[in-house]
């Protein structure tokens, strides 16, 4: 709880929290730290005040290895008060999960993270991250004025970047190479997110996946992928309301892709199976 504490050199192994920060913890150091097969590696403020985690380690935590997660998006909640620089995940379930709390994520290497290196749901900056294997490489849902900038992805299973409804978001100049798909956006306000100046390449099926959204798209470079390089898709809901994908395409290189060529076309929603 108490303000301008320093955590140098710990080791929490096997541990509900490895640092619990009380809503009260303001002005907090924690470097030089390993955190391993905890519960939740660091758990910060909901509002947090000049907070920074730099040079630790986390490994295999089960829930998260840095944990914010608020009701709701305090009053002055941009204000990048979290700094999480110059880390090293490994094998958590999710490496960095930011719901409600603002940050710099920035210069932090992710391996194998299981859900998702990066999950944001705040207005957080996220840039110059390297993340290799895993789920998601990043997922930003419902993040408004978030910027995810010169980020390096790769190897993910899934998705390499997955925007859900995001509004006043920007990914720029991010680099994903070999991940199941690139981009995916899902829904969203026209013009909500902006891709732009990005390079997807070689993704396993498509490099730009829109699905009932409208992202501006603008200047990217879109390189051998084996599936489409863009691929345009209305979203049918299971009581038949469409939202349509209608996507704005500006200055951008698709070329070397199975397709290339703009590919249209419907994605409906599975029905449910039965319940038990």
């Amino acid at each position: 709880r108490s303000s301008g504490a320093v955590i140098r050199g710990l080791h929490a192994v096997d541990c509900g929290h490895g640092v619990f920060m009380a809503d009260e913890t303001t002005g907090a150091l924690i470097e030089d730290s390993s955190f391993e097969y905890n519960g939740i590696g660091v758990r910060v403020p909901e509002a947090p005040i000049g907070i920074v985690i730099r040079g630790s380690s986390f490994r295999a935590n089960d829930q998260g290895g840095v944990w914010g997660v608020a009701a709701g998006l305090l009053p002055g909640g941009a204000n990048h008060n979290l700094l999480i620089r110059d880390n090293k995940f490994t094998q958590d379930r999710t490496g960095v999960l930011l719901l409600n709390v603002s940050a710099v994520v920035e210069n932090n290497t992710f391996e194998n993270e299981g859900e998702a290196a990066i999950y944001v749901g705040a207005p957080a900056e996220v840039r110059e991250n390297q993340v290799r294997g895993g789920g998601y490489g990043i997922l930003a849902a419902q993040s408004d004025g978030a910027v995810f900038e010169a980020n390096d992805i790769s190897g993910s299973s899934t998705v390499g970047f997955l925007l859900r409804e995001a509004s006043h978001t920007i990914a720029r100049n991010n680099r994903l190479d070999g991940n199941a798909y690139g981009f995916v956006t899902l829904f969203g306000e026209r013009g909500g997110a902006l891709l732009v100046d990005n390079l997807v390449m070689a993704q396993r099926y498509d490099g730009i996946l829109v699905i009932g959204g409208s992202p501006m798209v603008r200047g990217n470079r879109v390189l051998g992928n084996q599936g489409a390089g863009l691929r345009i898709m209305d979203f049918i809901s299971r009581d038949g309301r469409r939202s349509p994908a209608q996507p704005t395409f500006e200055d951008n290189t698709v070329t070397g892709n199975k397709v290339d060529q703009p590919q249209r076309g419907t994605y409906r929603e599975p029905a449910r199976g039965p319940e038990r």
